[in-house]
Formats: structure tokens, sequence, C-alpha cells
């Protein structure tokens, strides 16, 4: 790391107090995932990092990155997760494996299938890496069709209805891969997630369990949004609001076989009124 960049990376344990809005890289092995949560929705902390996980190099320069250039993420997303030394477009070309545009509920499973094939054609796609994109884009699409459009007037959308979305208003799914790393990236393009209330989401399942979560059946529970967070290695969400929407699920065969659902997951956030 360039001595440069020291000043945006904090060392940071359970002991200290946060510094709130700190736009700095927080490195930790201290920290549960889900007080790695609380630091951004308590301290507004963009980025964290767990120390112990496989590809802390590369996730500490993402941060970095993202810190220094954050519409680079937007533009280069694989990239920006896979290479953040070189963020730019050719190495985000040589890294992406597809790029899927949507627009209709009807097309989950054709989506599903060309992204599905591309992990498996690309050596990244051991049974377990597939299983968790299944879930993961089912969720992601999911969250483009149904909910970006309608999260501003809080309008909850039967998921059984067709929906048909303008083409200029429709989702993009990308897929990329280098060194036994997935990325997986989905991007709508309204800008309407509330990230604060998204992870706050995430922390209760967390907090009071999925499973009671899920029992108590109530609305924008969170469930998506967790399985998503917590089958992942390393978790970005950039908002542009009223833009677009870009979240990021990252996997690697190794974390995905022994992390343990309250290890701090590598988290990455950006949100910032459009331009």
């Amino acid at each position: 790391m360039p001595d440069s960049n020291k000043d945006l990376i904090f060392h940071f344990s359970k002991d200290q107090k946060p510094e709130r809005g700190s736009e700095k890289v927080y490195v930790t092995d201290e920290i549960d995932t889900h007080d790695t949560l609380r630091l951004f929705l308590d301290h507004q902390v963009p980025h964290v990092v767990n120390k112990n996980l496989m590809y802390f190099d590369e996730e500490l320069s993402s941060g970095v990155q993202m810190l220094k250039n954050p519409n680079n993420y937007f533009k280069f997303p694989v990239a920006t997760v896979l290479s953040p030394q070189s963020v730019q477009n050719e190495s985000d070309q040589q890294m992406t494996l597809c790029r899927i545009p949507f627009h209709r509920a009807d097309q989950k499973q054709d989506v599903m299938n060309q992204a599905l094939a591309a992990i498996k054609q690309s050596g990244g796609g051991p049974r377990l890496i597939l299983e968790r994109s299944q879930l993961i884009i089912d969720e992601l699409f999911t969250n483009v069709i149904y909910n970006a459009p309608y999260e501003r007037s809080g309008e909850v959308i039967d998921r059984t209805r067709k929906i048909v979305l303008p083409e200029d208003k429709g989702g993009e799914l990308i897929i990329g891969y280098k060194d036994k790393r997935t990325v997986i990236s989905c991007r709508d393009y309204y800008g309407s997630l509330n990230v604060k209330k998204y992870l706050d989401r995430i922390a209760r399942c967390y907090r009071d369990g999925a499973r009671q979560v899920m029992n108590q059946g109530e609305g924008g529970a969170g469930i998506g949004a967790y399985l998503i967070y917590n089958l992942s290695t390393s978790f970005y969400i950039g908002v542009l609001e009223g833009e677009q929407t870009l979240i990021t699920s990252v996997l690697c065969p190794k974390s995905a076989r022994t992390i343990d659902s309250q290890v701090s997951r590598h988290i990455h956030l950006h949100s910032s009124p459009s331009n």
C-alpha cells in the first residue's frame, strides 16, 4: 500500500471509539458481523475489512480506491473488486464474463441460466459456489424488478405480478471472475435504495435470528438482503441517489466452505447524490 494512502486506513479495535463519519477503511479482526454493520449504522463508517479473511490486501485496496474515486465503482465494478490497483475499462472488460440486461419479471430464468453458465465455464463454479450464486442472483433480480421502482413510495408489490419496467429503467447483471473469486453485481437505474434501512434489516436478522424474523412475517424484514450478505465473503453497495444502485457480492470457494455466519465480512459502502 503506497504511503500516500495510509491516511485513509484506520486499524480499529473493539475498545476504541469509532470516528463518526470517518472517510477511512477500518481494518479489524476483533468484531463480529453484527458489530461491523453497526459501524456504518451508528457511526457512518463506509469500509470495514477483516484482516483474517482471504484477499485482505485486495479488499483493503478496493476500499481505498472507492474512497478516492467512488464513481469508478459504478463504471468498472469488476475491476474495482478484482483489480483495485488497475481500475480501468480494459481490466474491467478482461475480467467480466457477461453483462445481462433485463427489464421483465419473466426474464428471471433466462438471466439465471446465462449467469450460471458463465460462472461454470470460468472455472469458478464448484457446486457450492453455483448454489450460492443462484440464491444471490435470484434475490438481486427480485430487488431490481419488485423493490427498486417502488422503494420511495413504500408500495409492496406482489411477487407473482408480471412486472415490466421501461427498458431504460431495467436492470443489469454483471458476472466477473479472477483467481477463484466470483463477482456478482446487479445494477438498477432508480437509485432509490436507502442504505441505512437496508443494512439495518440485515443487522436485525443477525441480532434476532433470521428464523425469528421470518416467523414474524413482517413486510420488509430484510431476509433477502440478509441472505445475500450472509452468503458473501465481501459485500459492496453503491448508490447514486435517483440514478442507480449497484450491489455486489463476492464469493470464493475456500471462504464459502469455512466462513461462519458471525464472522465479519469485508464491506464497502458508498452513497451520494447524483451529479
